[in-house]
């Protein structure tokens, strides 16, 4: 009841489940008992859902700034980045891109 999203939706990583809430609170659960493992502010406010890429798990919030965290069992932050503009919808991934839309244009980044 505590920390749930309102508008991102949980993500499943193995025998994880991440959620995000909309006030920037990242939470990893067991998926299978739903013990919590781990809840972690993140900065800023969140509208898009958590994307992940192999065992790293991409936070974006509503203002640009991005973090990046490893898909475990406890928190470990592996980077952070920012892009101009807003972003509120999730991004994509692609053959080693990721697609980023803010409010005025589409990024395409690569790993």
């Amino acid at each position: 009841k505590r920390n749930v999203p309102n508008v991102p939706s949980p993500l499943v990583v193995n025998d994880f489940l991440f959620t995000v809430s909309d006030q920037g609170i990242a939470t990893c659960l067991d998926a299978k008992s739903g013990k919590v493992h781990f809840s972690e502010r993140l900065e800023g406010a969140f509208s898009a859902s958590l994307l992940a890429c192999g065992d790293t798990v991409y936070a974006f919030g509503e203002y640009g700034k991005t973090t990046l965290f490893k898909a475990a069992a406890t928190y470990q932050e592996l980077g952070r980045n920012e892009l101009t503009g807003r972003v509120e919808a999730t991004p994509a991934a692609g053959e080693g891109f990721l697609f980023i839309r803010t409010e005025d244009r589409l990024v395409k980044v690569r790993r």
